[in-house]
C-alpha cells in the first residue's frame, strides 16, 4: 500500500472516531442532563465544549462537523418517543437548555482563537 493510500485511511478513521467521540458525548450527556442539576447538566454542556474543541485541535474544522454530526444526530434520536411509549429526554427546561446549549458550544468552538491550535 502506498502512502497516499494508507494517509487517507488513516484520515478517515480520524473522522470515524470524530463522530464516534460526538456519539459518545451526546449518549453521556442525555442519560445525565437531568441528574444532579445544575452541576451534570452544567458538566454535560462542558463536555460538549471539551469535545469539540479536541475535535478541531486533532482535525482541524472537519473534525468539529464530524463530531457535531454525531452529537446533533444521536441527541435528536434520543429526543423521539421510544418503543413502548417512553421519552428520555421530555420537554422541560432541563433538556432545552441542554439541546440549545449543546448546539452553542459546537459553534462557539469554531470560532476559538486559531493560536490555541498551532503549535
Amino acid at each position: 500500500m502506498n502512502s497516499h493510500k494508507a494517509l487517507g485511511l488513516i484520515r478517515t478513521f480520524e473522522y470515524v472516531l470524530a463522530v464516534a467521540l460526538g456519539v459518545f458525548v451526546a449518549v453521556v450527556g442525555t442519560s445525565v442532563h437531568r441528574s444532579y442539576l445544575p452541576v451534570a447538566l452544567l458538566c454535560a454542556i462542558a463536555a460538549v465544549f471539551a469535545g469539540a474543541v479536541m475535535a478541531r485541535a486533532w482535525i482541524g474544522f472537519g473534525g468539529i462537523a464530524a463530531f457535531g454530526g454525531g452529537w446533533f444526530a444521536v441527541t435528536q434520536i434520543l429526543a423521539l418517543k421510544g418503543p413502548g411509549g417512553d421519552i428520555l429526554m421530555p420537554a422541560q427546561w432541563p433538556t432545552i437548555v441542554w439541546m440549545i446549549a449543546g448546539s452553542l458550544m459546537i459553534v462557539v468552538a469554531c470560532f476559538t482563537p486559531r493560536k490555541w491550535f498551532t503549535e
